[in-house]
């Protein structure tokens, strides 16, 4: 399976693909000027069907680069593990039928208000997510996580700088894989967790020092697992009367 990690230097291995079979590809561009990192996006958008794991994520410019037209699930049908960085990012990375892994960085996904994982028996509704990482990276208003989904791990990090890309509300309702949940985003945001959750041992909240997050867990069912069932609801996080 081939690797390429491109540089400025070795550009010519985008027209190297002779040899390259479909869902085979692992390419990571990182760390790229500009031009150099469009000459990636070119390929990705010609050559979608070689990759299975692309990580891109150039240095910064005041554009995001353009992926918001870019449909994932359609032209990279067999893409395994997915990292962009300052982009703007088509919804479907959220409801393609073979990612797992899932890593946003200052990024921006359009054209949608909620985003559903696992949250119907059948169709396109991103049931092989595992992992789901985001940074500094508007997404939607509402995340949910649903019983036919595969996911183990949801790590969400939003700094007072990118306070409005915090989603109002992340719900999670009878993941029976989920593992860690660790959310550490400034704005005022609900976490709800419903049905059952087995696995659920690793957890972390945080809205910072500026604002506040509510936890609800009243559909939380008894066959949880222990760490589940022994969180408090409320509201926590900042208080005015403090300032």
């Amino acid at each position: 399976m081939p690797a390429w990690q491109i540089t400025k230097d070795n550009l010519t291995l985008l027209d190297q693909i002779k040899d390259v079979e479909e869902g085979s590809l692992r390419l990571s561009a990182t760390a790229l000027e500009p031009a150099t990192a469009d000459r990636v996006v070119a390929f990705v958008r010609k050559h979608g069907n070689l990759l299975s794991a692309l990580r891109f994520e150039p240095k910064w410019r005041m554009e995001r680069w353009e992926f918001g037209d870019f449909d994932f699930a359609k032209e990279c049908p067999s893409l395994d593990e997915l990292t962009l960085g300052r982009c703007l990012v088509h919804p479907s990375v959220f409801t393609h039928p073979t990612l797992t892994e899932l890593q946003l960085r200052e990024s921006k996904v359009v054209g949608t208000n909620e985003i559903a994982i696992g949250t119907r028996a059948r169709g396109n509704t991103g049931q092989p997510l595992s992992q789901v990482s985001v940074g500094n990276s508007f997404t939607a208003k509402k995340v949910v996580f649903g019983k036919w989904s595969k996911i183990r791990s949801i790590s969400w990090s939003i700094d007072e700088d990118c306070s409005d890309a915090t989603p109002d509300d992340f719900v999670c309702n009878g993941c029976p894989e989920l593992r860690s949940i660790h959310l550490h985003a400034c704005g005022s945001w609900t976490l709800d967790l419903r049905g059952t959750l087995p696995a659920l041992s690793s957890m972390s909240f945080d809205a910072t020092r500026y604002c506040r997050y509510e936890l609800r867990t009243k559909g939380l069912k008894l066959d949880s697992s222990p760490q589940a069932l022994a969180l408090t609801p409320g509201t926590f996080g900042h208080n005015e009367s403090d300032d």
